[in-house]
Formats: C-alpha cells, structure tokens, sequence
C-alpha cells in the first residue's frame, strides 16, 4: 500500500501543478494578476502594450493587450514551476546578461528619438537596432530551451510570437520613427532602466 501511495505522489504533485497553472494563468490577465508584478515589471508592460499598439496601428492595434497578456501567463506559469523547483533559476543568467545588454542600448537609442538623423546617426542607429535584435534572440534562445520542456505547444508557440515581434529590427526603426510615441518611449526606457540599475543573484 505504501508503495502505491509512494508512486501516487508524482502524479499528485503534477495534478497540483496543472491545477495551480490553470487557475494562475486567468488571474494572471486581471487587474490583481498584474499588481502581483514589481512596479518597474508593470511600467514595462503598460508602456510596451501602448507602443505595439501605436506602431501597429489599425488592425493591429489589439496586438498589444495579446502580447502584454502572453507575457503575463509565461511569467506566471514560469514562476509556478521555479517555486515547484522544476527550473533552475540560475539557467536565467544566461537570459539576462544580452537581455540587460539590449535595455542599455535601447536607453542609448532613446536620445536620438524625434530628432533630424544625420545619415551617419541613422546608420549608427540601425546598427544598435540589429545588435538589440541579436541579443533577444539570446534571451529567446535560453527561456525556449528553459521552459519548453514544462509548457505547452501553444504556450511555446506564444512565446515566439513575442520574440518574433520585438526581437525584430523592423519593429524598433519604426517604433522610433512613429510620431507622438515620445511618452509612452520614455515610460519603457524609464522601466529598462529601473531594471538594469538591480543586480539579480542567480546563486
């Protein structure tokens, strides 16, 4: 008998598990989801959601609420397993050196917004663009192959999705060349900073 219950437990500890995901994941998209998050994690979001939105424009304009709520269920789904101890949170550092990286030279980026681009300060900044492009796709690389293994096809699948929208040059040249985005720039900027001004210890 014991032995049965012994061999019960893993399936139990997954029934829990799945039970705890699906419950977080609706929560994670109401308002009492979203203060769970650190202030500087919700600035980011809010200020992201409103430039897809900006940039994207007509059809697209929903896209932002899509992809601040991907994010919010992956964030809320990763937690869930790095508190059952099913990731290695020390595998993160891997992601957050080129993710701290990108943040830098997008506050770089910032200045130049909605001034007159000499040709040599347009080259230069599509030059930071493409170099922000290659390290998000570090940070996609290391969180696919860290929580593929724990989420859904569809989960990882959204997943993509916000890395092919954001880790994309395209994206950010016309982020930066859409007029009135000035605000809702500065509040992302603003956040990336409060970010990369904390040192994670991943020990």
């Amino acid at each position: 008998m014991s032995d049965d219950l012994n061999n019960n437990e893993p399936k139990k500890s997954n029934f829990i598990t799945r039970t705890k995901k699906k419950v977080a994941s609706g929560v994670a998209t109401s308002s009492l989801g979203k203060r769970a998050l650190p202030v500087e994690a919700r600035a980011l979001l809010k200020a992201l959601k409103k430039i897809i939105n900006k940039v994207e424009g007509g059809e697209g304009r929903k896209l932002g609420t899509e992809i601040e709520n991907i994010i919010l269920k992956i964030l809320v789904k990763a937690k869930i397993h790095a508190d059952n101890h099913q990731i290695n949170i020390s595998t993160f550092a891997h992601a957050d050196r080129p993710l701290r990286q990108a943040f830098e030279i997008l506050n770089d980026c910032f200045d130049y917004y909605g001034e007159e681009k000499s040709v040599r300060t347009a080259k230069s900044l599509s030059q930071k663009f493409s170099r922000v492009e290659a390290l998000l796709r570090e940070v996609e690389t290391v969180c696919i192959g860290m929580l593929s293994p724990l989420l859904k096809q569809k989960s990882v699948n959204d997943l993509r999705r916000v890395f092919n929208l954001l880790a994309d040059k395209n994206f950010l040249e016309k982020a930066w060349a859409t007029p009135d985005l000035y605000d809702e720039l500065f509040q992302l900027v603003n956040a990336m900073n409060l970010y990369t001004q904390f040192h994670i210890e991943f020990d």
